[in-house]
């Protein structure tokens, strides 16, 4: 199933609950590739999209950052950026994990991230329980 769908540069990436997906064009049709078989997210709302940097997600291993472009010979990559938090989230409902949301604030240049944790079937929306703030200092001027 497709759980988001993302403009990303000139390419839309597809989201899925284990794989991801890209929709490209090139000038005369368009072409889908697959990017990864083995992940993908089930948290629609929490898949951020960062102004010349990326696009963040978060799934039952962690959190993730898709970069890079497929134009000029660019390709794609993955990382995985929330190794500092890990064990924070062991804590995820993971039966929830599908309320999950998250933000990008242009301000402070970070992903915000709520996520349902230990018995919670919500996440906590407060600004005093941001479960996951990654900051973004090399990014647009």
């Amino acid at each position: 199933d497709i759980t988001q769908l993302v403009a990303f540069y000139n390419n839309l990436i597809v989201f899925r609950e284990t794989a991801i997906n890209i929709i490209s064009f090139d000038t005369e049709s368009y072409n889908i590739s697959t990017i990864t078989n083995t992940l993908g997210t089930v948290a629609s709302k929490a898949v951020v999209v960062i102004p010349q940097l990326g696009v963040v997600f978060i799934n039952e291993q962690g959190v993730w950052m898709l970069s890079g472009g497929l134009n000029g010979g660019a390709s794609i990559s993955m990382q995985k950026i929330s190794k500092p938090i890990d064990k924070l989230l062991r804590r995820v409902n993971r039966s929830m994990m599908h309320k999950a949301i998250a933000a990008y604030s242009y301000r402070e240049r970070e992903v915000w991230m709520h996520l349902p944790t230990d018995d919670s079937t919500t996440p906590d929306t407060s600004e005093s329980n941001v479960v996951y703030s990654y900051r973004f200092r090399n990014t647009y001027q």
